[in-house]
């Protein structure tokens, strides 16, 4: 009788607790279900996140391209008005400069003229004439004109002794340039040296 009483004390317990176990069970269940769908509802949101950062990217860098043809046009325009300004510059110093040479050619043949007048007068006066000096105008500008003329070419002999130089086997030839002209003439070569060696990668 004992023994039947433990089995039905052990079987109601063990009915409790499979119905707090069940209850348990449709509690998690529930719990589950609820995280899945709101797990598929996150991957959703994140496949529309990816999808739009996807596109912002893509506009992006097409906003970039973009920028960076519009400033490629802007330098392209720019450098095609510096050339403009450039060759009209030249042009002009081109003008100039031809005129310049017939201005000094009528100096040349005034002068001759002058010296021509000088000695005729001197020939019926019997003693040489005085006349004004030229303008002291000319004078001064020549002599600008000389200096300018003078260190322009003094530049571009500098230059070509500079990257003779600098391209001679090992730079040896450096060492013969005027210290002033060394220092150029080896940043020159080290720039080749690294040319060719990007050349030759």
């Amino acid at each position: 009788m004992a023994n039947e009483m433990n089995l039905e004390r052990e079987i109601a317990t063990l009915e409790r607790a499979l119905r707090d176990a069940r209850k348990q069970t449709d509690t998690v269940e529930a719990a589950l279900d609820d995280l899945e769908g709101h797990r598929n509802e996150l991957a959703g949101r994140l496949a529309s996140a990816r999808q739009a950062a996807d596109d912002y990217a893509a506009r992006l860098e097409q906003r970039r391209q973009d920028l960076a043809l519009a400033l490629e046009a802007e330098a392209q325009a720019k450098l095609l008005e510096a050339v403009d300004a450039r060759d009209d510059a030249a042009d002009r110093a081109a003008e100039a400069i031809a005129q310049l040479l017939v201005a000094v050619e009528g100096l040349e043949a005034a002068r001759a003229a002058t010296a021509e007048r000088v000695a005729e007068t001197a020939s019926y006066r019997g003693r040489q004439p005085t006349i004004d000096p030229e303008p002291e105008n000319f004078a001064h500008e020549w002599t600008r004109l000389v200096d300018f003329i003078r260190e322009r070419a003094q530049l571009a002999l500098d230059d070509e002794l500079v990257e003779a130089a600098a391209s001679s086997p090992l730079g040896f030839e450096i060492d013969k340039l005027p210290e002033h002209l060394q220092v150029i003439a080896r940043q020159r070569f080290r720039e080749k040296s690294r040319t060719a060696r990007g050349g030759e990668a």
